[in-house]
């Protein structure tokens, strides 16, 4: 994040929408969350680690895992939530009431619409799917480590190496991902949901190429396109993406500082995105 004597200093001027986003709180949420998320789960992944080392396979620990990730990942859902709606409060000016749409859709849109409870539950099959990806990484550099004939010291500190390495990677992957499921939730769940987002890329100080010619792009809420560009995707970077959707009623507060109010212009062309692929750690 941009930062001059303490102050944020956007990239880019800042369209109405994003002028009432608290940049610094999330961004001060996103890296404590790495930081503690990662921390909580390490005992656990640690056993991991040490059972593929004994046993050659996964077992309670790799639950005990993906318990501690869906917990931990709770929170920053519930800050996008919040976040997402007291942005709209204030760029409308007015109280909104909550209300939950459900609809069936893909699994983002789905959990979206069924609001916090439905988002908790899609960040909680995350957490799982992590869980198995470290417990693979364990067992692969198990294998290897068995087949180099490497004494128990040296097995065990491989294996712990290659548990780490995935813990961090996919923590990095969650905390992104399940900060703009909890907006998304949030601008959902509202009585009147707002129509359009556009994605912000403020908060990354070395921003790739791709999230520098995404920022600013315009969507309809809800739309396939919404979740097609819901950060991180399309970023070089994958989890360390600090992508983000601000929301409004109008293309006008999205457009720039000059825009004037009035009729809303047509909606740029979405460019293709290419979803990145992290390599096997």
């Amino acid at each position: 994040m941009p930062v001059i004597d303490g102050l944020f200093v956007p990239r880019s001027p800042l369209v109405l929408a994003e002028q009432t986003v608290d940049f610094p709180a999330i961004n001060s949420h996103i890296l404590e969350q790495r930081i503690l998320v990662e921390e909580q789960a390490r005992s656990s992944a640690r056993r991991v680690a040490a059972t593929a080392v004994e046993f050659q396979l996964g077992g309670p620990s790799v639950m005990a895992l993906e318990q501690t990730l869906a917990q931990s990942l709770r929170r920053t859902v519930r800050f996008g939530y919040r976040t997402a709606q007291t942005e709209l409060r204030q760029l409308r000016a007015e109280p909104v009431a909550g209300a939950t749409r459900v609809e069936d859709a893909g699994s983002y849109s789905r959990a979206a619409r069924e609001g916090l409870e439905g988002v908790q539950r899609l960040v909680a099959r995350r957490a799982r799917e992590a869980a198995d990806a470290v417990s693979r990484a364990a067992l692969a550099a198990a294998g290897t480590a068995l087949l180099n004939e490497e004494d128990d010291v040296t097995r065990l500190a491989t294996v712990l190496a290659a548990t780490v390495r995935t813990l961090h990677n996919r923590v990095l992957d969650l905390v992104g991902e399940s900060l703009n499921l909890g907006r998304a939730a949030g601008a959902l769940g509202l009585t009147a949901p707002p129509t359009f987002a556009m994605r912000s890329e403020q908060l990354d100080k070395a921003t790739c190429d791709q999230c520098t010619r995404l920022h600013g792009e315009i969507v309809e809420v809800d739309s396939p396109s919404y979740y097609d560009l819901m950060p991180p995707a399309g970023c070089q970077g994958g989890g360390r993406c600090r992508g983000l959707y601000v929301f409004a009623d109008g293309v006008s507060q999205v457009r720039g500082p000059d825009t004037e109010p009035g009729p809303q212009p047509a909606l740029p062309a979405i460019p293709p995105v290419r979803i990145p692929v992290r390599p096997a750690a």
